[in-house]
């Protein structure tokens, strides 16, 4: 290794060590933390629009059961009194 004569290296000898890299570490910016994670540009967007549609979907999928349940009672009701009403009558005409 050629003499340290001030020209060649001015910061010394490539050494790799514990203090330099902490030293280093604690120099350098930090990341500004956000009290938001919510992604900007087209992201938002896409993340908008995929969850908007998931509720869409699932407002849709419940709208359906429950117009399913709705029809299932309204018929019940509409035909559980004819229920018994041709045994009864026939019974009567005898």
């Amino acid at each position: 290794m050629p003499p340290f004569d001030g020209k060649t290296n001015a910061r010394g000898p490539d050494i790799a060590t514990r203090a330099e890299m902490l030293a280093k570490m604690r120099v350098r910016p930090r990341p500004a933390y956000e009290q938001h994670l919510i992604p900007n540009g087209h992201l938002t967007e896409q993340t908008h629009r995929s969850v908007q549609q998931a509720h869409e979907r699932r407002i849709e999928h419940l709208r359906e059961r429950l117009s399913n349940a709705r029809d299932g009672l309204e018929t019940g009701f509409a035909i559980d009194p004819l229920n018994g009403k041709a045994r009864t009558d026939f019974d009567r005409s005898r």
